[in-house]
């Protein structure tokens, strides 16, 4: 039985940022959907509580449904329940598998690379609200607070991650690489492997097809070389002043531009979308003020390259500020095998607290922890001290006045270290 066959369909994990907007999409399509999750992502889950799906904690409870999905992050933490989903003997999917298949459903738009997908894909759902495709997004869109986007038309526009090679699942028509850089090195053992990966994507594209990317960039010469389609250059495109500030963000609103055009020719309604784009979730995202003026910020950024860019821009954007970041690394072996980077990348901070690693789905190495990342940061020439805690924080933040520009900055869940009252002092 296929993904689209199915009447009932379990969510394993659906607290994800990508199998909620699947399980939003497939609510849209008309299925009955349920999903187990222990952790309490209220940005993710609420939206799917108020359209009537049944959200268990029961890790030992499932339901009686035709199809299971399961996240990537339950098969690591919780795998006796997978085992006990495929002992069911029903069809079980990993959630990019289960996306692939309903691409193939879909006249597909992907937008894959190792920084700025996210943004890429949310400012082209705005652009192309016209043509009204199904949008998932791996984040929270400011302007609809959803994940997700029910279209009628042919095009499905999709985030495609290459952790994993997850991306390979996915039948795109039209492609975008933001830009590839080593990462996930927990999985590719060097940027050959990585580079490996998106020929493959490539070669997926029909030659009707369309790949959207920086031909001088790197490790794009070498993909595009194995492309039989049509090859844009993004960096081409014309864009607005935009919102949302940072150098990346201009490249990303070419990318998008590039991708919207190529859809349906439209510059003046893509002009203005980009225009009054307002972001993402946790990009570059304002929290408030704390009660001394000092402002609060919060940002995905989590690999070396990302968070370098992104001092940058509160740098250029706060000229005369004090930049005070707290970091949360993600997972030991980025950390590991990208310490002189972070340390490089903090050391633009005025200050640089770092937290303890977010160990995700690995196991503590015996040897990377924020202190070494700490001592890295001092030797690069920066300011850094270790925390440890929440209540470590909320007194530092509690001590910053109306200089000072604060950022939470990582994958993992620092963002809910911030006091709550922060979000109250908008204006």
């Amino acid at each position: 039985m296929s993904i689209l066959e199915a009447g009932r369909i379990h969510c394993i994990g659906m607290g994800g940022a990508g199998v909620s907007a699947l399980a939003g999409l497939l609510l849209g399509l008309g299925k009955e959907v349920s999903g187990t999750e222990d952790n309490e992502s209220k940005r993710t889950l609420d939206p799917l509580r108020a359209k009537g799906v049944s959200i268990i904690s029961e890790k030992e409870t499932l339901p009686d449904v035709d199809i299971f999905i399961y996240s990537d992050a339950w098969k690591e933490k919780h795998p006796e329940v997978l085992r006990a989903a495929i002992a069911t003997n029903l069809p079980t999917y990993s959630y990019f598998e289960a996306l692939g298949e309903v691409s193939k459903e879909y006249t597909t738009i992907a937008v894959a690379g190792t920084h700025g997908k996210t943004t890429v894909t949310a400012m082209l759902a705005r652009m192309l609200e016209g043509i009204d495709p199904t949008v998932i997004v791996g984040s929270i869109m400011r302007d609809t607070d959803t994940n997700v986007r029910i279209g009628e038309s042919k095009y499905l526009l999709v985030e495609a991650c290459e952790y994993n090679d997850h991306f390979l699942n996915l039948s795109p028509s039209i492609l975008a690489i933001t830009n590839i850089e080593l990462d996930h090195t927990d999985y590719f053992k060097d940027v050959d492997q990585l580079v490996d990966s998106y020929i493959q994507l490539v070669q997926k594209i029909p030659e009707d097809g369309v790949l959207v990317i920086n031909t001088k960039g790197k490790y794009e010469k070498e993909v595009i070389t194995h492309a039989t389609c049509k090859v844009l250059d993004y960096m081409d495109a014309e864009v607005p002043t935009l919102l949302i500030p940072g150098d990346f963000n201009i490249e990303n609103a070419k990318v998008a531009m590039s991708v919207a055009n190529t859809v349906e020719e439209n510059d003046a309604v893509y002009r203005e979308a980009l225009e009054t784009f307002p972001g993402t979730w946790r990009r570059f995202e304002f929290k408030g003020k704390t009660h001394n003026g000092a402002l609060v910020y919060d940002d995905y950024a989590h690999h070396p390259t990302a968070v370098e860019k992104t001092i940058i821009a509160i740098k250029k954007h706060f000229p005369s500020k004090k930049i005070v970041v707290a970091f949360h690394p993600h997972l030991y072996s980025r950390t590991r095998d990208f310490m002189d980077g972070f340390a490089t990348a903090l050391a633009l901070a005025d200050i640089a607290y770092v937290a303890p690693i977010f160990a995700a789905r690995e196991e503590f190495d015996g040897v990377t922890t924020n202190d070494a990342l700490v001592a890295k940061v001092n030797e690069a020439g920066g300011e850094a001290h270790s925390i440890s805690t929440k209540e470590d924080l909320q007194e530092i933040i509690e001590g910053l006045d109306e200089n000072v520009i604060f950022f939470t900055m990582g994958a993992g869940d620092i963002y809910l270290w911030i006091p709550e009252y922060v979000s109250t002092n908008f204006g």
